[in-house]
């Protein structure tokens, strides 16, 4: 099985918002021509594409037992971008910021399912899985000389990277997937 999903947003802005009279001269001593659009014009969009695949083998032992094994590989990213000058013109923070997220996933699963009767179903096992996120942001600011912003725009770029296993059977507690905090094992069964 494959599903692929992709999305592109327009970020609604706020109508009706006046110019920050702080920032408006610090944006045109870059751009003299630069002149704002209006608040709801401003152009800022999110695009998102992610894709799953998951591939499944099946054994059934017989009438009341089977095995399932899968692998999977999930993957996602986002873009959010800003226009700078015309969202700095209207930000009272006097910065804005443009964003991308990427994630993969892959793992593999194995299960265990008995069916005693019409009335009961007992299903156990565990999953192995690996994820890399990333966290990439471009900054736009204005450098600051005692307490007061200067002409000059930054940009400014950062990346976050993220890597979590977890290997456990039982069921997994997603909070306990954070880097700092061990593996939370939640055994448990179904009847």
């Amino acid at each position: 099985m494959f599903l692929n999903a992709v999305a592109k947003y327009q970020i609604p802005t706020l109508p009706g918002l006046a110019v920050n009279p702080d920032v408006l001269p610090l944006l045109q001593a870059q751009d003299p021509t630069f002149s704002p659009v209006a608040s709801q014009a401003v152009n800022q969009n999110q695009k998102e594409n992610s894709q799953y695949t998951h591939l499944v083998w099946r054994h059934d032992v017989d009438a009341e037992q089977s095995f399932q094994l899968a692998g999977f590989l999930r993957n996602s990213y986002a873009n959010f971008t800003t226009d700078p000058f015309n969202t700095l013109a209207y930000t009272p923070d006097q910065q804005t910021a443009n964003q991308k997220r990427t994630a993969y996933s892959l793992g593999t699963r194995l299960d265990y399912t008995w069916t005693p009767n019409t009335q009961h179903l007992v299903k156990t096992g565990f999953q192995v899985q690996y994820t890399n996120a990333q966290n990439q942001f471009q900054l736009f600011d204005f450098r600051r000389e005692s307490g007061h912003g200067s002409s000059d725009r930054t940009d400014a770029h950062a990346k976050r990277r993220q890597y979590q296993r977890a290997d456990a059977p039982g069921v997994l507690d997603p909070r306990s997937m954070e880097p700092d905090r061990p593996v939370d094992l939640q055994p448990g069964c179904a009847v």
